[in-house]
C-alpha cells in the first residue's frame, strides 16, 4: 500500500496578513491567521474565539458591527503574532516561509 500525507499551509500568519472574516462571518485561530510561530495555535483559537463571541455579544447589543468590534479586540492578539513570527525568523536566522 502506498500512502501520501501531507499538510496545507498559507502564509497569512508570517506575513500578518489575517482575514477576520466577512459580512456576519467571523473567523478564528489559523484559520483567519492566528498562529505561533513555533507551532503552538490552541492558545490563539480559544483568545480569538472568545474575542468573537464578545464581539457578537455587543453587536447584538449595541446593534454594532460585530466584525469591526472584533476587529479591535484583537488588535493585540495580531500584534503578538507578528511579533512572534519575527522572533521564530531572528532565531531562526532566515525567513521561516521562504517562497
Amino acid at each position: 500500500m502506498v500512502r501520501k500525507s501531507g499538510c496545507l499551509g498559507n502564509d497569512m500568519c508570517p506575513k500578518g496578513k489575517f482575514y477576520l472574516g466577512n459580512g456576519n462571518i467571523l473567523l478564528v485561530g489559523e484559520a483567519a491567521g492566528f498562529l505561533n510561530a513555533f507551532g503552538e495555535g490552541i492558545s490563539c483559537a480559544l483568545s480569538t474565539g472568545l474575542f468573537a463571541a464578545e464581539a457578537i455579544s455587543k453587536g447584538i447589543k449595541s446593534r454594532d458591527n460585530a466584525l469591526a468590534l472584533y476587529t479591535e479586540l484583537t488588535k493585540q492578539e495580531r500584534r503578538q503574532t507578528k511579533a512572534s513570527w519575527r522572533l521564530g525568523a531572528k532565531i531562526a536566522g532566515r525567513d521561516l516561509m521562504p517562497i
